[in-house]
């Protein structure tokens, strides 16, 4: 049975955003590499990375904005 792994391009799709925003993140310790050196390929399971989007920081990596209260409103 074959197991599939989760590029940088899947993982990016996975979360839905794009590859560059991807290759920012501290993502974590791959499940496997395929080579060695600069060109081995990465890979990560789903659940890997479920569990480490679920716990990293929110938007910005600073956590959620604040509501902005504007003129007239009582939110």
């Amino acid at each position: 049975m074959t197991v599939e792994y989760l590029s940088l391009l899947d993982v990016a799709r996975h979360l839905g955003v794009s590859r560059n925003t991807v290759a920012r993140y501290r993502l974590p310790e791959p499940d496997v590499r395929v080579g060695s050196g600069l060109n081995a390929a990465r890979g990560w399971s789903v659940k890997t990375i479920d569990e480490w989007n679920a716990q990293r920081p929110g938007p910005g990596n600073w956590g959620r904005r604040k509501a902005v209260e504007t003129k007239g409103s009582k939110e």
